[in-house]
């Protein structure tokens, strides 16, 4: 069956990131690949207003990063708007600079008044282990104070927490210290895209989330990460989608640039079909490489990222896979 193009988005990586996470998906290498910030939102919105005439059916958006902290971003929300980017009323803030708290009460009601009202934060421990893992210090109680300001001024806040087997024994602390101070809160097991394939061997097992209070459960959804073993015997759901991203980069974007839009989305479809041409499907991996024994919970998402890495590496294939900082195509 035939995969139907649901959204395309375009993003441009052109904003500096205060922090270096070890699970860093986009800046680990500390390299700015993006474009100008207006100039890649005028290219947005030549490719959006194209995909309104021509491709009704297919949704757009637009993001920037590697962070958020850019004086631009007031200016523009309303250009976001048209863009439907997220960004225009939600917004991850861990790695924006260092502001004293003055500083960041003005900067979070200068952000509510035009138009965010949420705002997302990540927290990987308590102290020490928190900042270690950002790579920053006093990210830890930096974070604590965006969100004590956040609900001072009434603006609304969404935690995760990233578990880890480091961190697993503070988990239940961390979870107290939040869960009051946030609007929504929820934990994660860290990635494997990008510098997360070195957490590969800190993942928790069923015994590790077996071990967490009933308290911090409830704020871990099972049903998102998965043994191998049951990810085999889970009834899979195919819808048959596919998300189409743009990388706006220095190396691209005259060419870019010079191209008509029909041209672009053509390429972008024969990308998405030249590689999963090569790939078998997630169910199909299962079968070849599931490894019953294994207890290290997955998501779907990182589970196919390390079976599409062996398969290519074992098969000698010609291709890379999908590296989220550029042009990509990801199957839902």
């Amino acid at each position: 069956m035939k995969y139907i193009t649901k959204t395309i988005q375009l993003f441009n990586l052109c904003v500096p990131c205060g922090c270096f996470c070890k699970h860093c998906l986009l800046s680990y290498d500390g390299k700015i690949v993006g474009v100008d910030y207006y100039r890649g939102l005028n290219y947005a919105k030549g490719f959006n207003h194209w995909l309104k005439e021509f491709h009704k059916d297919i949704n757009f958006t637009y993001y920037f990063g590697y962070s958020m902290d850019t004086k631009n971003l007031i200016d523009s929300i309303d250009d976001l708007k048209e863009l439907n980017s997220a960004m225009s009323s939600f917004l991850q803030l861990n790695g924006i600079k260092i502001r004293n708290k003055n500083e960041l009460k003005d900067y979070l009601l200068d952000l509510k008044n035009h138009g965010i009202k949420l705002i997302d934060l990540t927290f990987y421990g308590i102290k020490e282990t928190h900042d270690k893992f950002a790579g920053r210090k006093n990210d830890y109680e930096y974070l604590l104070s965006i969100l004590d300001i956040a609900n001072e001024i009434g603006l609304d806040t969404e935690v995760s927490i990233a578990i880890t087997k480091e961190n697993l024994n503070e988990i239940d602390l961390l979870v107290e210290t939040l869960e009051s101070k946030a609007s929504n809160l929820f934990i994660f097991i860290p990635h494997c895209y990008g510098r997360g394939i070195e957490l590969l061997n800190s993942k928790i097992t069923i015994d590790d989330y077996n071990h967490l209070s009933n308290t911090s459960k409830k704020y871990f959804n099972r049903n998102n990460f998965k043994t191998e073993e049951e990810w085999f015997n889970t009834k899979l759901e195919i819808k048959y989608e596919k998300i189409l991203s743009l990388s706006l980069l220095k190396s691209n974007i005259e060419d870019l640039e010079k191209m008509n839009y029909s041209e672009i989305f053509q390429e972008l479809e024969k990308m998405d079909n030249d590689f999963y041409s090569k790939i078998p499907t997630f169910e199909l991996l299962l079968k070849l490489y599931h490894n019953y024994s294994n207890k290290c919970l997955y998501s779907k998402k990182d589970l196919y990222a390390l079976y599409r890495k062996r398969y290519i590496k074992e098969n000698k294939l010609a291709i890379e896979d999908i590296d989220e900082r550029y042009t990509n195509s990801i199957r839902i």
